[in-house]
């Protein structure tokens, strides 16, 4: 593959990661396999960075689906499966051990409902404020038992 083809190729692997966030719609996209975006992670640095990069681009849409989610005051939140996926995606965030959970979580609980009162009429924000807790809730509890 000649140069130039293959830094259009690499370009397409890592605008798709950055979208779907996996990497087989990254190598679907690139019209390559999953082992050939491996080797290119592993012998190329610029890949490497530009891939890392996608990653947290993807992790952004985790965090604004999340925030869109929960202040939609007709849908169900999904709370729960979207810190999941900020799990998996970011394991920094550490959302499994009980102080990162605190520490993490309930400013943003917090900052989430000062917004949510300030846009919502008062019913529905302390309905969303409560749904919200109870899944923290049940997060810090899990994340406590499977330490």
């Amino acid at each position: 593959m000649a140069t130039k083809e293959k830094s259009e190729t690499k370009a397409k692997a890592i605008h798709a990661y950055s979208m779907a966030g996996t990497f087989r719609a990254a190598a679907a996209a690139a019209g390559v396999d999953r082992v050939t975006l491996y080797r290119w992670l592993d012998r190329d640095p610029e890949f490497a960075e530009a891939w890392q990069n996608a990653r947290l681009d993807w992790c952004d849409r985790l965090v604004e689906t999340m925030v869109a989610r929960a202040m939609d005051p007709k849908g169900k939140s999904n709370f729960l499966s979207l810190v999941s996926l900020l799990n998996a995606y970011i394991p920094e965030f550490g959302w499994k051990k009980q102080e990162m959970i605190e520490s993490v979580m309930t400013p943003f609980l917090d900052r989430l409902a000062k917004i949510l009162k300030e846009a919502l009429p008062d019913a529905q924000a302390e309905d969303l404020c409560r749904r919200l807790a109870v899944e923290a809730h049940e997060l810090v509890s899990a994340g406590t038992a499977r330490r």
